[in-house]
């Protein structure tokens, strides 16, 4: 990938959680970047459910970077990157696919 910028905000999102969700954070990133609380709430029920990482802030970590790629309207570029990742595709195919989906949505 030739934009660093991005390619960094992935790897501190992590691959897997770009692919999972990009979607949700796409759909309310206007109410993600306004409302506090309901950032909050967002990231403690994805902290809850997927129980990847060790504190709340991790997971808080990962939502900023993902809202970092959407701002940046780097969302298909970031697609893109996930499907072609052969670690992914080996690791976590369902990333993969959550991602393929992401790119139909954007009519891509």
């Amino acid at each position: 990938m030739e934009d660093k910028i991005v390619k960094r905000a992935i790897e501190s999102a992590g691959c897997w959680f770009v692919g999972y969700y990009a979607a949700q954070v796409f759909d309310n990133y206007n109410r993600l970047e306004t409302d506090r609380m309901y950032k909050k709430i967002f990231i403690q029920n994805i902290f809850e459910k997927d129980q990847r990482d060790r504190t709340i802030g991790g997971t808080g970590t990962r939502v900023n970077s993902l809202m970092k790629i959407v701002r940046m309207n780097k969302v298909p570029e970031a697609m893109k990157y996930l499907i072609q990742s052969k670690r992914l595709n080996h690791e976590d195919p369902k990333a993969v696919e959550m991602a393929k989906d992401m790119i139909r949505k954007l009519n891509l």
